[in-house]
């Protein structure tokens, strides 16, 4: 009896957490792919900074891809936003409802004349500031506007008075033209929406990457900081000895401390610096020095 109790709590039991399990797989992916997000950061970095090949485990990659992952999300979100409140315009703009067909019509009229206005701006004037602005409210329009297959009913009463004029012949096909407009721009602003859903994820990635390369190096990011350290000379070599170390140090002490410098990267394993005050492209290497070697560190005032 007690036997079957115990079996039955342990499944009830089971029950409960198994949607934590599922979790917990969700983590892991998640965790994963920040992880890589921020190992791709950092190379990048480590390109662009001449920093060499960095170690495949590092506690640092993670604060690079929760800040680009956060900028890619956020990406993601307004990119489905966008197009969810298009079709939302898209319903709420019934054809069958006169004044709102009319508002889908308005749309369509003002999406051609910007994009008139951006075409006729680069014949008539130098200035792209005009031809910018026609060209984002015609992408604008186009794109949370409907495609308007037939005018409003007052639209076409008022061409019907229009047509009972001996004259109308003279200006009634540039009314109709106008007027008459049957959405045939509603293609080009799905081609909008898709090249900015394409393109938002891109300016999140330099976004995020111009953000992280601000991060400091106490809470993982790259932007370096200026330290001495007190290094184990017994383990360096001559060179690297007279770039680090100041002449006026005691050259009989093992323990030396360094001129002024940059940490760029801060492993298990080893640590990359450069040098602090920078006047030549010598100045400019890079320096890998072994954890082992650094006794202290010492932050510059």
């Amino acid at each position: 009896m007690a036997k079957t109790r115990l079996s039955f709590a342990i499944k009830r039991l089971a029950t409960r957490l198994r949607p934590f399990v599922a979790l917990r797989d969700g983590f892991i992916v998640i965790g994963a792919c920040i992880y890589f997000l921020g190992y791709i950061m950092w190379a990048v970095y480590a390109a662009l900074e001449h920093l060499g090949n960095l170690p495949l485990l590092s506690t640092q990659y993670l604060t690079a891809g929760a800040i680009v992952g956060a900028f890619l999300a956020a990406a993601w979100f307004i990119g489905r936003g966008l197009w969810w409140f298009r079709r939302k315009i898209a319903l709420w703009l019934d054809p069958n409802i006169q004044w709102r067909a009319t508002v889908g019509w308005c749309l369509q009229i003002v999406s051609t004349l910007a994009l008139l206005t951006a075409l006729l701006s680069t014949l008539i004037t130098d200035n792209a500031t005009i031809m910018l602005i026609g060209i984002y409210i015609f992408a604008f329009t186009a794109f949370f506007g409907p495609e308007v297959k037939q005018s409003p009913n007052w639209i076409n009463d008022f061409l019907a008075s229009v047509r009972r004029h001996p004259s109308s012949k003279y200006y009634l096909l540039l009314i109709s033209s106008i007027v008459e407009f049957n959405g045939g721009l509603a293609g080009l602003g799905i081609f909008y929406g898709w090249l900015f859903t394409l393109v938002l994820p891109l300016v999140a990635l330099v976004v995020g990457f111009a953000l992280f390369t601000t991060v400091p190096q106490e809470l993982g990011g790259p932007q370096p900081s200026c330290t001495y350290l007190d290094l184990d000379r017994t383990m360096m070599s001559l060179q690297t000895q007279e770039d680090l170390i100041p002449k006026s140090d005691v050259p009989d002490s093992r323990v030396a401390r360094s001129i002024a410098v940059d940490i760029l990267f801060s492993g298990a394993e080893s640590v990359l610096v450069r040098r602090h005050m920078r006047s030549s492209a010598k100045d400019r290497l890079v320096y890998e020095i072994n954890a082992k070697l650094i006794m202290s560190k010492l932050e510059c005032d």
